[in-house]
């Protein structure tokens, strides 16, 4: 990922590519910065008892830039070349600092077109041209109040859930300006504050992999890279996941009386503590509709459990002890405190949830073949299996 840096930032051109021009002739010839040791079998000495010009140049051949556990032998100076620790150290700390200087900068910079969308909001402005034309447009239906997306020709219903959910497979959405205002106000702000979320959420990922030295899980496997690549296992995991994960989001808002949310995991989550997705629910009402909505945010964090998922859509035996013997290291791990700085809200819990349905793969598949469709490929499994899948989910809360 390409970082914006502020220009006070920003090293000159000309010391960048000295300093790209320095490291690769380290290995090769002498920099007064570094550290020097002359070697115990002086060269200057064998020199002197070499008899002609043509066995000096023999001589240098043959030693010519030997490696050494200590460093790079340069015959031609008759020293040996030392990288300092200190140094090295030193410049990887700065080049830390401006990597991490460089993952803040594009957060704000994600922030402040977050800022600038939520006026334009409140403003009743549409996208600019070039942001209109990667949207699908959504229209209000007079007749029964909901929303639709003309697809071919023909009117798709689809839900707010849709609007949040689609996302994580690469569809976007912009009201159009015949839809109420209230509905066009509460299409645009789904759109833009997730689109802002799972932009920043990405850098976050990446500045994670950079400080901590972690590999990013399954946070950076995105619709585009499943579609060139869903032939693998793992990938048709990736979808599986994917799939139960946005089925969940789509009834969260598509029911808010039910009062749960999920929540992408980030890549020191699903890397260390090995879950998938988070699931908040109320403790008392796990499963049960709740009488009312007008309990307040206090109420509900008070009451609230948080849950890790870890999917899976393995049925084998080996497979799921294995992944059930992490989930025990990992449930040892949840109040470490190197957690604190990347985990705002720590589980009370983490579960793992097998759904080996056996139709993951195809449903991607009928879901490329029709456009990609509004509704993600979840759409294509049956009633049966998204009752199996989400009760799965859902149950595996309660214990």
């Amino acid at each position: 990922m390409e970082h914006f840096l502020p220009e006070n930032l920003k090293p000159p051109m000309e010391k960048l590519a000295a300093e790209a021009i320095a490291a690769e002739q380290l290995e090769e010839m002498l920099d007064a910065t570094r550290a020097v040791e002359v070697p115990k079998n002086d060269f200057s000495k064998e020199q002197s008892q070499i008899k002609t010009t043509q066995e000096i140049q023999e001589k240098k051949t043959s030693q010519k830039a030997k490696k050494t556990k200590r460093g790079v032998f340069a015959p031609q100076y008759g020293i040996r070349v030392k990288r300092s620790i200190k140094e090295k150290q030193k410049q990887q700390k700065e080049a830390s600092n401006i990597q991490r200087a460089g993952f803040v900068a594009d957060k704000r910079i994600e922030m402040n077109v977050l800022k600038k969308r939520l006026k334009d909001i409140d403003s009743h402005i549409d996208y600019p041209e070039e942001e209109r034309v990667r949207r699908r447009v959504v229209f209000f239906n007079e007749e029964n109040k909901g929303i639709f997306v003309n697809v071919n020709g023909k009117k798709k219903q689809i839900t707010f859930g849709d609007v949040v959910a689609d996302m994580d497979w690469g569809i976007l959405y912009r009201p159009d300006e015949s839809c109420p205002r209230d509905v066009w106000r509460k299409i645009r702000k789904l759109s833009d504050l997730s689109e802002a979320r799972q932009k920043i959420g990405a850098i976050f990922n990446d500045e994670i992999v950079v400080v901590e030295g972690i590999t990013h899980g399954g946070t950076n496997i995105d619709e585009e890279f499943i579609e060139k690549h869903f032939q693998g296992t793992i990938i048709v995991g990736a979808i599986g996941e994917k799939m139960a994960k946005n089925i969940l989001i789509r009834m969260s808002y598509n029911n808010p009386e039910i009062l749960f949310k999920v929540e992408s995991a980030n890549a020191i989550e699903d890397t260390e503590l090995k879950y998938d997705f988070k699931v908040y629910i109320l403790q008392k009402v796990l499963g049960v509709a709740v009488e009312g909505t007008d309990m307040s945010r206090d109420e509900f964090v008070k009451n609230k459990r948080i849950v890790g998922i870890q999917f899976t859509i393995s049925s084998i035996g080996a497979n799921l002890i294995k992944k059930k013997h992490q989930i025990k290291e990992a449930r040892g791990k949840i109040d470490e405190e190197r957690f604190n700085k990347y985990v705002k809200r720590k589980v009370d819990d983490i579960v793992l949830v097998s759904v080996p349905l056996t139709t993951y793969k195809d449903c991607f598949k009928q879901w490329l073949l029709a456009g990609k469709p509004s509704g993600g490929p979840e759409q294509f499994l049956s009633e049966e299996e998204k009752n199996k899948l989400v009760n799965t989910v859902l149950s595996s809360l309660q214990k």
